[in-house]
Parts: structure tokens; C-alpha cells; sequence
């Protein structure tokens, strides 16, 4: 019995299980709309097509994480990447209707730079000025989608 539980981790059987559940819901209540064909996309082939990454990543959770080697010691979670990505996302909700789309993307990504430790202040700002003009050349002016670039 001990050799079978080194074997097999029962939190991520769980877990792989749960999502593979997911995923057959998903499946069954998808089959009650039409997929149409990938030319003419039907109300169920999204739900459909969701429902099987579901099922595989279930499958692949019960396979892949369930049987590994539990031997090694974890390695310490990584608190300021979390921190720095969940601010990211609250500057970027708090930002884009009060200050703008520029203004948004140029928060968020500094914020989000400071995930790791390894990139200089120079760096953050190259990248950010990057990301923030990509985002206002594609989004408003490219796809013409309603949004305002700076709110004064």
C-alpha cells in the first residue's frame, strides 16, 4: 500500500478527476446545441471543443501529475511573481475606463515586470513603452474597437 501512494498522489487524482468530470459536462451539455462544421461554426462547437481540452487535460492531470516521483521536496512557491501578476491585473481593471487604454497597458506592465528580480528599471520602462504602443496600434486603430486611448 505505501508503495502505491508514493506512486500516486490522491490530491492530484482528485484534481485530474475533477476536471475530467468538468470536461464530460461539458461535453454533454454541448450536445444539446448544433456544432455546425468549421466553415459555418454552430452555438455548440465552442462549448464542444471545450469540453474536450477538459477531458484531455484531466486525463493528462491523472497520468502526468498523478504518477510523478514525490521523492523530490517542492520547490518554495513564488510569492512576488503572484503578487506582481494579481496587482497587474487589478491596475489594469482599476485603469482602462478611468485613465485609458495607454495608461492601462503601461501600469500593468510595469507592475507585472516586477515578477522576477532579474530586470533592470530600464528594462521595465523599454518594455512596457512596447507593449503599451503595440497595444494602441492593434486594439483602437488597427480592429477600430471602442475604446478611448487617454481619458483626461
Amino acid at each position: 500500500m505505501e508503495r502505491l501512494r508514493r506512486l500516486f498522489s490522491l490530491a492530484d487524482l482528485v484534481a485530474g478527476a475533477l476536471v475530467l468530470a468538468l470536461g464530460v459536462f461539458t461535453l454533454y451539455e454541448a450536445s444539446g446545441y448544433a456544432r455546425g462544421s468549421m466553415a459555418n461554426i454552430g452555438p455548440g462547437f465552442f462549448p464542444g471543443l471545450l469540453g474536450m481540452l477538459l477531458v484531455a487535460c484531466g486525463i493528462g492531470i491523472i497520468l502526468v501529475e498523478g504518477t510523478r516521483d514525490r521523492s523530490a521536496a517542492l520547490p518554495r512557491p513564488e510569492i512576488r511573481a503572484a503578487l506582481a501578476t494579481v496587482a497587474a491585473l487589478g491596475l489594469f481593471a482599476l485603469l482602462i475606463e478611468r485613465a485609458g487604454l495607454a495608461p492601462a497597458v503601461m501600469a500593468t506592465t510595469y507592475a507585472a515586470s516586477y515578477a522576477t528580480t532579474t530586470v533592470t528599471p530600464l528594462f521595465r520602462f523599454v518594455t512596457a513603452s512596447g507593449v503599451t504602443i503595440v497595444c494602441v496600434l492593434v486594439f483602437p486603430i488597427a480592429l477600430g474597437l471602442p475604446m478611448r486611448i487617454v481619458t483626461w
